[in-house]
């Protein structure tokens, strides 16, 4: 070997490790997108035995961060220490109760497909965020991923109807809101991975929403979440254990090797699982404008997977 092929050959694998890594990352939070994906069909399952919105959101957190804190506990990860309090239990508040009672209010005073969208806004949200608080550039190949994915995220959603196009200025808000929270969870997830390992972040980022969220259904429901009534207990474990522990605890580990805003947008593979999953367990037909939404939202993906510049 020259000396001049020394230092291109020590080069490459830096770049290798760095795609390597970047794989690794893109290929957790697709899982976590995928589990996030059977929420729709979870929700309608419990829903029909009569719980709300807000008390699945409760014992979603509640059964998730427990879990998490048990699993981080018995494998000796390191605790919470109490100069760290303040920030979980921000975590808690933004990412977890207040976007689940956004989300929830979202759905209850929009259509589900603006919902969606207005949800799907989150990744701008990132990007922006991302740019002023960690300095993640904000590319060409991110901006075009960005369009394909939210464009997608709406075909999915179904705007492409105009029949689920109704718009109220307060569901517009809350709508926005949900948004906004569900993109502080990158952001929030990225700082606390600073100092801990991803299931003692989010075991404490949930639990801290569970108990923030019981004088939300308590207001909203006249009672306490926990209150004596024939639950699905099995149900109750798949949602808390799949798509809230398992995803998030996924999501938040791709974050130890994807920036936030690429992160975010990989996440949108979500509405195409929850499309795929509702043809598949209930028979709703899929369109060709939903078809072409979930092909752009993937295209995305692969843009930033394969994209140099990224």
């Amino acid at each position: 070997m020259t000396r001049e092929q020394g230092p291109a050959s020590d080069a490459v694998q830096p770049r290798a490790a760095n795609r390597s890594q970047a794989f690794k990352g893109t290929l957790y939070v697709l899982l976590a997108a995928s589990l996030w994906g059977t929420l729709g069909p979870l929700m309608r399952l419990l829903q029909a035995n009569g719980l709300t919105a807000l008390e699945i959101g409760f014992y979603r957190a509640a059964i998730g961060g427990s879990a998490l804190f048990l699993v981080a506990r018995w494998t000796s990860r390191r605790p919470l220490e109490r100069r760290d309090l303040p920030l979980f239990a921000l975590y808690g508040l933004v990412s977890v109760a207040a976007f689940f009672v956004l989300y929830a209010l979202s759905v209850q005073y929009n259509s589900i497909a603006v919902a969606v969208v207005l949800l799907y806004t989150a990744p701008a949200f990132v990007i922006l965020l991302s740019w002023r608080f960690f300095g993640e550039p904000v590319t060409g190949v991110k901006a075009v991923a960005l369009v394909l994915a939210f464009v997608g995220a709406a075909l999915v959603a179904g705007v492409h109807a105009p029949r689920t196009l109704a718009f109220r200025a307060v569901g517009i808000v809350v709508g926005l809101g949900s948004g906004l929270t569900y993109a502080l969870f990158s952001i929030f997830g990225k700082i606390a991975l600073r100092r801990y390992d991803p299931l003692t972040a989010m075991g404490y980022a949930l639990l801290f929403g569970a108990l923030l969220l019981v004088p939300v259904v308590w207001a909203f429901s006249g009672q306490p979440a926990w209150h004596v009534r024939d639950l699905p207990v099995g149900w109750l474990a798949v949602i808390g254990l799949l798509p809230t522990a398992g995803s998030y605890a996924l999501y938040t580990s791709g974050l130890r090797w994807l920036p936030p805003g690429r992160a975010s947008i990989v996440a949108m593979v979500e509405p195409v699982v929850g499309g795929v999953l509702g043809w598949w367990l209930f028979g709703e037909a899929l369109s060709g404008p939903q078809l072409l939404g979930g092909g752009a939202i993937l295209v995305a993906v692969l843009l930033l997977q394969r994209s140099p510049e990224e």
